[in-house]
């Protein structure tokens, strides 16, 4: 079990990082053109291992449908089409803002199922919109409704608000030498890197009730938040 101080310093100060740091340029692609994302996450998967030998080399290694087995995730969509993660990364943030960290991380839980599990597109607005009303009204208990919740994440979608934030965020990952996912900030200084196991981020944990102290979340000032 992770100690109470690691547990509210992962939650409260871990960033996961936003997303490769070529992926506003790479992948720029307009919102609305969905279609315009046409490869896959397998066949980039199988291009950025070398093929299907380095591929199914590097699954027995790192064993993700193993570990996602073993917390509850009985699949990973692979099929599911690259898409821009602007639009996402807007919503958690505005999320963050009005409603705090740990809503926002209970929204970007249903996120992540959205496009790694069901394999849907992550700049479908409309569709984003939907799951992300309806895991909000259940998150957040204010008497909202579904479509008051949809009205004002539709407009704001729609939008460009806190998309200059974003972009600049991006470039700080950049800046960071963040160049792949997963990777994580911990406490604002402790960066684990890959598909490291559960021994890895104990370790960080450790030293951080060593030190006795908790930072803040990384990406706090280039956010907004």
């Amino acid at each position: 079990m992770i100690p109470k101080l690691a547990s509210k310093v992962l939650s409260n100060t871990t960033s996961r990082t936003l997303s490769r740091c070529y992926a506003t340029k790479a992948m720029n692609i307009p919102v609305e053109l969905i279609s315009a994302a046409v490869e896959t996450n397998r066949e980039r998967l199988i291009k950025k291992w070398g093929g299907p030998k380095g591929w199914e080399a590097q699954k027995l290694r790192h064993d993700l449908k193993g570990r996602g087995r073993r917390v509850g995730i009985e699949r990973f969509n692979l099929d599911r089409l690259a898409s821009n993660t602007k639009m996402s990364h807007r919503l958690v943030r505005e999320i963050t803002r009005r409603y705090g960290y740990g809503i926002s991380e209970e929204v970007y839980t249903h996120i992540s199922k959205y496009h790694f599990v069901d394999g849907h597109a992550l700049n479908d607005l409309p569709r984003l919109a939907s799951v992300v009303s309806s895991a909000l009204v259940k998150a957040v208990d204010d008497g909202a409704t579904y479509e008051v919740t949809h009205s004002w994440l539709k407009e704001y979608l729609e939008g460009d608000e806190g998309m200059r934030e974003v972009e600049r965020t991006y470039d700080m990952v950049c800046d960071m030498g963040i160049n792949s996912i997963p990777n994580f900030v911990i406490n604002g200084e402790h960066i684990i890197r890959g598909a490291a196991g559960e021994e890895e981020f104990e370790k960080v944990f450790d030293e951080i009730i060593k030190e006795g102290k908790e930072g803040e979340f990384v990406f706090k000032k280039s956010m907004g938040i």
